[in-house]
């Protein structure tokens, strides 16, 4: 084989690998995410979904979903699952606002910022540009979505997954 070949044959692969979603790259088969927080905390994702700036997944002990901005993830890993009708992961080409944006609001949630430890109960609105807009009590507040670290949606319905 020549060098010429083989660099070719390089060349392709990584054309082909480039022209595949995320999903297939991962393995395709992923039904369940790992993701390490920055608090070294270890958060096991049903039928996750990733995003351009975000995974997302239904808890798999909670019936809840867990947001996770990438600002806040350490580190994520991608594997089976015991259960062969579990949804594989999804790649989904929009931002964590552009997903809210279509999802049905208002809905439960609780949240925190990218440098909180604490947690904190609201309801979310809606969204405005890049702003999320949130209720507090009587008050509502528009947080940067940027600054958002992770979301934890305490009204379950499928946010906006198609099984």
């Amino acid at each position: 084989m020549s060098f010429d070949n083989f660099f070719e044959d390089l060349e392709a692969q990584f054309e082909a690998a480039q022209n595949r979603p995320i999903a297939q790259i991962i393995n395709g088969q992923s039904a369940l995410a790992e993701v390490q927080d920055q608090g070294f905390a270890h958060h096991v994702l049903v039928a996750p979904m990733l995003g351009c700036d975000f995974i997302a997944g239904l808890d798999k002990t909670l019936p809840i979903w867990n947001i996770f901005s990438f600002k806040m993830v350490r580190s994520i890993r991608f594997f089976p699952g015991e259960e062969p009708d579990l949804p594989k992961v999804r790649e989904v080409q929009k931002s964590l606002v552009a997903h809210l944006g279509e999802v049905a609001l208002p809905m439960a949630i609780e949240w925190r910022g990218v440098d909180d430890e604490n947690f904190r109960s609201a309801n979310l609105l809606g969204i405005s540009g890049e702003l999320l807009l949130i209720a507090k009590g009587e008050s509502v507040i528009g947080v940067p979505a940027q600054r958002i670290g992770q979301i934890k949606v305490l009204s379950v319905d499928n946010f906006g997954y198609q099984f």
